[in-house]
């Protein structure tokens, strides 16, 4: 009875900040938009949203919220004795990836749906009030369609402020030739779908999951195959607005984690260093290690959180938290597969590593405490004093 009572308060504090935020300030203000605030070396990353009031997660099909200042995630339903296990409920999102926030309305990309297109759909784009209410398919996803007549491909979607980006690569069993993949580009405002870059797609080019977006551009890390067998490695610039295509850096095969931000670009070379290149004029420094054993790291902000000795089951790893100075202010030691997965403006949340993208972080650590010394992981769902 008591978890039931906090869940409907909880749910009834959403729906008034909610109301009140759209009545006091715009839709964009609400929302801090995908950028390099996100950890880049776990999947689960774009299935977060932060908004001024609440963060959203969607985990095991569904969509779940936590208000800001607790660490408790509800189901986004507020329907009595609701199972939470089918269409009926209102936080259902059944596979798919991905939440967006668009003037006033949630978005999502689910598995099937009852749109479908001529040239075959396997995901369709759907849209919610905040409070999971009211839902509508707003569009199909086409997915890619082969020469025998069938359609596939695996895909992955980010949202950046008004734009849905779908990633979708094509089946490696098909013929090379059928081998092209696709990125298309959703406006959600006229729901409009366009695909800038298919003259790139059409030398098999493969775009990363770890792919950013900033204003009208995405910044991704590119593999193109070559005529001898070879792959080349790019990073790349990609305007939406004019389909202009600029080569941001080369020869990174091996680099796997970075960040734009402005007209700076950064990244960590395991065994080498922190590298900021200037884009407007080339320039690249290296800031050497200030950790030997760094490995991955993330930007988050006014933080960057780096691994190291991490053992080759992942079960133990050292956690560095440097300024942007690269000054470490921070460390600890975890155990039992725990790494971290969001990096929000309260708090840090981390889960298993092995388990899956979507499910659910465990525990949480505030924000604040990094530099005090005293880092602790607390299970979600305990409410701070």
């Amino acid at each position: 009875m008591k978890t039931g009572m906090l869940r409907f308060t909880a749910l009834l504090l959403l729906l008034l900040l909610l109301a009140g935020c759209a009545g006091t300030a715009e839709p964009a203000s609400l929302l801090i938009p995908y950028d390099a605030h996100y950890p880049k070396d776990q999947a689960s990353w774009q299935n977060y949203l932060t908004t001024e009031n609440v963060i959203y997660h969607r985990a095991e099909n569904l969509l779940y919220f936590c208000l800001t200042g607790e660490t408790v995630f509800y189901p986004l339903c507020g329907k009595p004795n609701c199972g939470h296990s089918s269409p009926d409920c209102n936080a259902w999102l059944p596979g798919g990836s991905g939440i967006g926030y668009h003037k006033g309305r949630l978005y999502a990309v689910i598995q099937g749906g009852s749109v479908d297109p001529e040239n075959g759909s396997f995901c369709t784009l759907v849209s919610m009030e905040p409070t999971g209410e009211n839902r509508r398919e707003e569009l199909a996803i086409p997915s890619i369609l082969y020469s025998d007549g069938t359609t596939g491909c695996a895909a992955y979607f980010q949202f950046h402020e008004d734009r849905l980006f779908c990633f979708l690569e094509a089946d490696m069993d098909a013929p090379y030739a059928e081998q092209i993949h696709r990125l298309i580009v959703v406006d959600l405002e006229t729901l409009e779908m366009k695909e800038p870059f298919k003259e790139l797609f059409s030398k098999h080019a493969r775009l990363g999951i770890d792919a950013q977006a900033a204003g009208d551009c995405i910044y991704a890390k590119a593999e193109l195959p070559q005529p001898d067998g070879s792959r080349v490695f790019l990073l790349l610039e990609l305007n939406m607005d004019s389909g202009k295509i600029r080569e941001l850096a080369s020869n990174f095969e091996s680099i796997t984690d970075w960040c734009i931000e402005g007209n700076m670009l950064y990244y960590l070379k395991s065994g080498e260093g922190f590298i900021e290149v200037n884009l407007d004029n080339g320039a690249v420094q290296n800031k050497g290690l200030p950790v030997e054993e760094l490995q991955k790291a993330v930007w988050s902000d006014n933080l960057i959180c780096a691994l190291g000795n991490l053992s080759e089951d992942w079960n133990d790893v050292d956690v560095y938290y440097f300024d942007r100075e690269y000054r470490l202010v921070d460390q600890m030691h975890l155990t039992g597969g725990i790494l971290p997965c969001y990096y929000g403006k309260d708090m840090l949340l981390f889960r298993i590593w092995n388990a899956q993208p979507t499910d659910m972080p465990m525990y949480f650590m505030d924000r604040a405490a990094v530099g005090s010394g005293k880092l602790e992981l607390r299970l979600l769902g305990e409410i701070g004093t």
